[in-house]
């Protein structure tokens, strides 16, 4: 329900007079036997007809249906934004993706912390082109680095610094490789993230057990 929201909003913000006018005709016709009783209250046979109500209604519908055609498309072909900090993706991903859902916080049989396997998923999908994450190189001549797209192929190599996964930190997530910080301030796109991982609905988190330990970051 979320992600059909935020795909709204996307739509109001990039067509707002079309989803206006759409939206309006649709109630203008749901409503159109009443306004029309007050306008006239003898209106002509034909403009009382229950099929010119329909066709408003229908001429309403196919607008916003050409909104969200178009919008879809936007979204299908526009090019990946850093809109989106890492440690926020991480933080979504241990909490309220479908992948999370029967994963604890942490196993104390296997000294294991789900930030591993956050890490792991993360540099899978960015090798392999699926997302596209953005970083400053960790060490600059000059001033502040400037943000770069990270290359697929250097995934391989790099692992993201768990102290730095949690959040909070001055320079963010950083990802590492041969005990350096090869890059920080790391940034990801968050329509493709939704895309990788889909939520998980409230109501199968209501009935994760496991969704509390990940909550609170207990065992």
């Amino acid at each position: 329900m979320r992600g059909f929201l935020r795909f709204l909003w996307r739509a109001v913000q990039y067509q707002p007079f079309t989803t206006v006018f759409g939206t309006a005709v649709v109630i203008a016709g749901i409503s159109y036997q009443e306004w029309l009783a007050e306008i006239a209250k003898e209106p002509p046979w034909y403009l009382a007809n229950h099929l010119i109500q329909l066709a408003g209604i229908a001429f309403g519908v196919l607008i916003v249906a050409y909104v969200f055609y178009r919008q879809s498309e936007i979204d299908r072909t526009s090019s990946p934004r850093p809109n989106m900090n890492l440690e926020d993706a991480i933080e979504y991903l241990r909490i309220r993706s479908e992948w999370a859902v029967g994963r604890v916080n942490y196993s104390k049989d296997q000294d294991h912390i789900i930030e591993e396997d956050i890490d792991e998923i993360i540099r899978d999908a960015a090798a392999q082109g699926r997302i596209t994450i953005w970083g400053r190189p960790g060490s600059s001549i000059i001033g502040r680095p400037i943000k770069i797209a990270v290359s697929s192929s250097e995934w391989p190599q790099l692992s993201l610094d768990l102290t730095t996964m949690g959040g909070g930190g001055p320079r963010g997530v950083c990802a590492r490789s041969h005990a350096q910080d090869q890059y920080c301030w790391l940034r990801n796109d968050e329509r493709e993230l939704y895309r990788e991982w889909p939520p998980a609905s409230y109501a199968r988190l209501i009935f994760d057990k496991t969704w509390k330990s990940r909550r609170q970051k207990t065992p």
